[in-house]
């Protein structure tokens, strides 16, 4: 028939009168052989998906299906089968397979290639992107590693520009949350009537222009950490709230009455002097020794110009790679002007 002469490639009069294994492929003769017998013997409905070759020696994958053909008093009197191409249909599905199986190994060698990177990094300068070896430093180091494998809260002090961010994300590579969400919160970049919104959430119609529900930053750091960023400039009608957070590990949206647990270690950082700020009555005492549990005072650079010429030579090469030129040496003369 018309579909048997455009699958094979073969015109009617070519096939007829030959037997039909000689259309099927080698390797499936048998199982072929095996199902027209069965269907000669009365299997009433027989489906598959054979090989079949054509007159160019091109495969095709046909989806065969057979059915018995009886006479009025109930005999056999043969098989009625009808096919359909579906060669395309399978070396898509093939072809997704093997790209996602290729997919998959690449991940895998991505994540490898990334522990690696990670770990030479560590084992040559201790911590990624912390750079210098003078006393001051290697003792702020040092207090990261010890604080770094619990769950204390931290409190990082030090002058605008020392780096606490960076210090806070090194305690939380360092820290068994590693792989969950670091999240950071600058107080002092927040609008006071949107501080509570942003730390807890809200709920859809909580206030004017809540259109839609909005997870804080709490529970989108659960399981992971929370960078409170200049947590001294926190108001102090928000203070309460945010102890009882820390304390109880529970927190509401705005406008919701669901309690909602998070797990959330929780490190602030200020250039404030908190004891000033707990005297003039700005910062509550109970909140001050939640969050200042483990301190951490980060040197300005002025205390640890030793650093200087390490801090120097990366940004040299640094910015000599992204320029497309070549430093080979700093003058001795401008390396102690900058010191």
């Amino acid at each position: 028939n018309p579909f048997a002469e455009m699958v094979s490639g073969r015109s009617a009069r070519e096939m007829i009168g030959r037997h039909y294994l000689e259309f099927v492929h080698h390797n499936e003769r048998d199982e072929v052989q095996s199902a027209v017998d069965r269907g000669l013997e009365g299997d009433p409905v027989s489906e598959n998906e054979r090989l079949l070759v054509t007159r160019d020696g091109e495969r095709k994958t046909i989806r065969w299906r057979s059915v018995v053909l009886r006479g009025a008093d109930g005999s056999m009197e043969g098989l009625l089968t009808v096919g359909a191409d579906v060669t395309e249909r399978r070396e898509s599905e093939a072809q997704l397979e093997r790209t996602a199986a290729e997919l998959a190994v690449l991940k895998e060698r991505l994540e490898e290639e990334n522990v690696y990177l990670r770990e030479e990094i560590r084992a040559e300068h201790g911590f990624e992107d912390i750079i210098g070896g003078s006393d001051a430093l290697l003792y702020v180091l040092h207090k990261v590693r010890q604080v770094a494998s619990g769950d204390t809260s931290v409190l990082i002090l030090g002058e605008t520009g020392v780096g606490k961010e960076l210090i806070a994300r090194t305690i939380h590579d360092e820290s068994p949350r590693s792989s969950g969400p670091f999240v950071v919160v600058n107080c002092a970049a927040l609008p006071p009537n949107l501080i509570e919104s942003e730390l807890f959430g809200h709920e859809r119609g909580a206030f004017t222009g809540a259109e839609r529900q909005r997870r804080g930053r709490f529970e989108l750091a659960h399981g992971g950490t929370l960078f409170l960023d200049e947590v001294g400039e926190l108001p102090l009608d928000m203070q309460p709230k945010l102890l009882r957070v820390l304390q109880e590990g529970e927190t509401e949206r705005v406008g919701g009455t669901e309690t909602i647990s998070v797990d959330v270690r929780v490190i602030a950082a200020t250039n404030r002097d908190l004891n000033a700020e707990m005297e003039g009555g700005r910062f509550r005492e109970d909140l001050f020794y939640r969050v200042a549990v483990y301190p951490i005072t980060v040197p300005p650079l002025r205390d640890r110009r030793e650093d200087i010429p390490l801090l120097v030579q990366h940004f040299v090469k640094h910015f000599a790679q992204r320029r497309g030129v070549r430093i080979d040496e700093i003058p001795a003369e401008v390396m102690r002007l900058l010191q």
